[in-house]
């Protein structure tokens, strides 16, 4: 629970430094997107920020300085992350 808390706040500190930001139920719907990220990085040098439900989402091992994993869970903080996301 602690984890949780420390990164919903790491995320309403940081969303708005980000230029898109994902949502993933789980690694399930990572792996669809994870090419899109690394040629938004690459060829456009955007800041991504990925919201997760899942806590070993594949994303975790996408290595970048431009992206953010950030773990949400699926009960409360997911829903008030969603109602404080600025996009």
């Amino acid at each position: 629970m602690f984890k949780i808390i420390k990164d919903f706040l790491k995320f309403t500190k940081i969303q708005q430094t980000k230029d898109i930001i994902f949502y993933s139920e789980g690694s399930h719907d990572t792996i669809y997107y994870k090419n899109i990220i690394k040629i938004l990085e690459e060829k456009y040098n955007l800041n991504i920020l990925i919201l997760t439900s899942q806590k070993k989402d594949i994303a975790f091992k996408l290595n970048s300085n431009l992206t953010h994993i950030i773990y949400i869970g699926d009960g409360l903080f997911r829903t008030v992350s969603f109602m404080l996301v600025k996009t």
